[in-house]
């Protein structure tokens, strides 16, 4: 991965760091300088050969020369084991130690073990997320010369321009809680060009333009703006502080441009030193007594300005010039730790950060846009709305990560378990049986964010494990379509579903993957077409759909693992929904008649509210990720249209994200929120079946490799890495037993020695 990706798994450590304490020193291994010296001249790429089978001979060359993403398997155990295509299979074993150093998201680690699986993370491997932009939830009105208050995941953003700069201004405020914008609290006065400070319940706006300059300033409580002190008409100028601690410097009085800087106690305003240079279109960060302004236009000089000046409470200072000439754009942070970021004076998107004695570049912005709302810091900003150089305003919104620690976060299949630990730690899951852990990357200490922050780091998981393909897996016990399936590659349920096109041939049963061969199992008490499902291969839930004799219901089922039980009844009878989550926390949205209603499930009681309903009501829409955190793409909405789209929910409102390349309906699909991967499905109703597959890496659908075969009507299970397509029809009118599975060849860096077991 070079250093132009979106997501960095952290920098590779100087090669004299690098060897040390790579194995267990439990384990009993044989290397030397030679293999030592390999390591380390690998450590900076990873290898393009497959893992080897026999772990037992543990070594892998050829590494690249442009990576910073490494893998590494470190094993201990007492029995032979084998590694194909990356996933981990300890056969037999009573008790097993997997060490890993793991700098790839989303890894499954399959296990087959009667004791508990101990995972550690090496502590001599640090990694963060670093110089990237994510897209996140777009804002609802497009505005430009707007201003926003607050922290990446807990925002507010209030006027501007939804016309443009020559149009009218507007008193309308949204919320951020995390990956989607919500209407808020209007102020009382319409402007633009205005400045604001604060945070997302306590800030300040004040001065602007609305047919003329705006003069009275409004404080915001979290309820209400109310207007407080007068502190003069100008507009465009820099806020920087809290609500009741805060400095406004430079702008335009309508006139000239102004060197006047004010600072306001939370009663009143008063001016204080003023800046060296007057300068209009300005943005600021920092504190009152510890400030920085940056760029603007120099009244009276063509053209915007590099310079920058810092305040330290009685004087103002110049400090290293950006590299770039800006204006318009955001600037957030503190004083010595700040980024800057929009239009350059050549119109073109460019960040830039400042780390108390020089602007470095940083990563461009993903959208381009000036007079934005900025919002959080240097290492956590948000960069919303604003103008994209062509009189339009847009309502494109992302989020900055200039470095950002992480932690793992595992969890086990049949145990529902979860785990959040820093490197250095080990935990113990009980594993009962064959099952899998999934590892994705978390952020280190920050469980502020709470349950929206999962989506939000699964955000960054951009970088592409490499392209994968579709072959031919084990063949179900019996065709079937529209069944209802759960798991991942090597442990996965199916359950009812049609043999037959028109769903006269409904059946209950269900059968069971062990990642080698399919087991039947004991069928449903109802088969039915067209449900809900979520969970695992051993603890599952099935709700609504249709019966054999068209009849919709409103039911649900429970999966032990051995028998099947009724189950809480959903608020309506439906069918065709999309769905996601696991037992204690299912997803059910959408279905036939295209209806919008969301419903959760806590493993007791089904619940809906309209606020969570979906944005376009659809059919036979994909469904995935967890109850928080979902995905919900394509289908059929009103008129039988194939539906462009693609929503993510949040937990309480799902806001629009890219359409797929390719619209389409009642197709495969797994993974989480911004990790997926779709593929077949129909598009239209006509005879156009889809053989086509398409990943999604949370703001972007890339084409990846065409299906075996093009068939519509069959569920998929799995992740992005590792996903089963089962079933379905041709158009032919063929109803199949077919099984189609993806897999990603995972990279593997360095030569690590030979392990050698007991």
């Amino acid at each position: 991965m070079s250093d132009s990706a979106q997501f960095r798994s952290g920098k590779a450590l100087p090669v004299e760091e690098f060897v040390p304490n790579v194995l267990d020193p439990d384990a009993s291994l044989s290397t030397n300088a030679d293999d030592r010296l390999t390591t380390q001249k690998a450590a900076k790429g990873y290898a393009d050969t497959k893992m080897p089978q026999d772990l037992s001979t543990l070594e892998t060359t050829n590494a690249g020369a442009d990576s910073d993403l490494m893998l590494i398997y470190d094993v201990t155990t007492s029995v032979p084991h084998v590694v194909t295509q990356g996933t981990l299979l300890m056969q037999g074993a009573q008790s097993s130690v997997i060490q890993v150093e793991l700098n790839a998201l989303h890894q499954e680690v399959s296990i087959g073990t009667n004791g508990p699986v101990n995972v550690h993370i090496h502590p001599h491997s640090p990694f963060w997320v670093e110089n990237a932009w994510m897209m996140t939830g777009t804002t609802g009105t497009a505005r430009e010369s707007t201003i926003g208050f607050g922290s990446q995941n807990s925002a507010l953003l209030t006027g501007g321009a939804p016309g443009g700069y020559s149009g009218s201004s507007v008193s309308s405020t949204e919320e951020f809680l995390g990956n989607s914008w919500r209407a808020s609290i209007s102020a009382n006065q319409s402007r633009m060009g205005h400045s604001g400070t604060g945070n997302r319940n306590s800030g300040i706006i004040q001065g602007g333009t609305f047919h003329g300059l705006v003069s009275n300033a409004e404080r915001f409580n979290g309820n209400a703006f109310s207007f407080t002190h007068d502190p003069g008409a100008w507009h465009g100028h820099a806020a920087m502080g809290g609500v009741n601690n805060a400095l406004f410097a430079g702008g335009h009085n309508g006139v000239t441009g102004s060197d006047r800087v004010t600072r306001y106690n939370g009663s009143v305003f008063s001016e204080t030193t003023k800046l060296l240079i007057t300068r209009y279109s300005v943005k600021g960060a920092g504190r009152p007594n510890a400030s920085i302004v940056v760029n603007g236009y120099h009244y009276g000089v063509s053209g915007s300005v590099t310079s920058t000046e810092k305040f330290f409470g009685d004087a103002w200072v110049m400090s290293d010039s950006t590299n770039t000439n800006h204006s318009g754009t955001i600037v957030i942070g503190l004083q010595n730790t700040c980024l800057t970021a929009g239009l350059n004076s050549s119109s073109t998107a460019s960040a830039e950060e400042y780390n108390g004695c020089a602007w470095v570049v940083r990563q461009q912005p993903l959208y381009t846009a000036s007079n934005a709302g900025g919002m959080g810091n240097a290492s956590t900003g948000l960069h919303a709305s604003g103008y994209n150089g062509f009189n339009s305003p847009i309502t494109s919104c992302e989020k900055w990560f200039g470095r950002v620690p992480m932690e793992l976060r595992v969890t086990a299949e049949n145990t529902d378990e979860e785990s959040l630990f820093a490197m250095g730690d080990s935990i113990a899951l009980p594993i009962t049986g064959p099952s899998e852990l999934q590892i994705e990357w978390m952020p280190k200490g920050n469980t502020a964010l709470g349950l929206a922050a999962q989506s939000d780091w699964d955000d960054l998981e951009r970088f592409d494990l490499g392209d994968g393909a579709w072959t031919a897996a084990a063949a179900m016990t019996s065709i079937r379509q529209s069944c209802a399936a759960v798991g991942r590659a090597q442990s996965t349920l199916v359950a009812s579903g049609s043999t037959s096109t028109t769903h006269t041939g409904t059946s209950p049963s269900t059968e069971h993957f062990n990642g080698s061969a399919w087991l039947s199992q004991n069928n449903m008490n109802i088969g039915t077409v067209d449900s809900g499902s979520a969970g695992v291969a051993n603890a599952a839930i099935v709700y609504v759909g249709q019966k054999i004799d068209s009849q919709l219901v409103r039911r649900s089922e429970f999966y032990n693992g051995s028998i099947w039980s009724n189950g809480p009844d959903l608020s309506t009878t439906e069918h065709q929904v999309g769905s996601a989550g696991v037992v204690a926390a299912a997803l059910s949205f959408g279905g036939g008649g295209y209806d919008r209603r969301t419903e959760k499930c806590d493993g007791v009681i089904w619940s809906t509210q309209t606020g969570w309903n979906l944005n376009t009501g659809s059919r036979y829409m994909g469904g995935l990720g967890s109850q928080n955190a979902a995905l919900a793409v394509g289908g059929l909405q009103s008129g039988e249209v194939t539906a462009e789209r693609t929503e993510k929910f949040n937990g309480y409102s799902w806001a629009s994200s890219v359409p797929a390349n390719q619209s389409r309906w009642h197709f495969a699909l797994a993974g989480t929120q911004n990790m997926g991967l779709i593929g077949g499905g129909r598009f239209g109703t006509g005879a156009t079946y889809l053989n086509s597959s398409e990943k999604f890496n949370g703001f972007l659908w890339i084409n990846a490799s065409n299906m075996l075969a093009a068939h519509f009507r069959r569920p998929g299970i799995g992740t992005q890495m590792s996903m089963l397509a089962m079933g379905g029809e041709s158009n032919s009118g063929t109803i199949h037993s077919t099984v189609e599975k993806f897999q990603t060849e995972l990279p593997f860096s360095g030569t690590i020695g030979t392990v050698t077991h007991a």
